[in-house]
């Protein structure tokens, strides 16, 4: 017997998320420590947010506490 699939969309199409599955989706922006081979200095480098990330982080930062 097949698991039937209930998705809910957005209006604009867009499957919705869970809470875990957003945190989830949320986790997978990383902060990676790059080395520049000549000089030996290190810096950061933040992979950027998918369209469905940034949304997530815009509406993140509009709540006000």
């Amino acid at each position: 017997m097949l698991a039937r699939v209930f998705k809910i969309l957005w209006p604009d199409g867009t499957p919705a998320r869970t809470f875990k599955g957003l945190l989830e989706h949320l986790a997978t922006i990383t902060q990676n420590t790059c080395k520049h081979p000549a000089t030996g200095v290190t810096f950061p480098v933040t992979t950027s947010p998918n369209a469905t990330q940034q949304k997530a982080l815009d509406l993140l930062t509009s709540i006000s506490v």
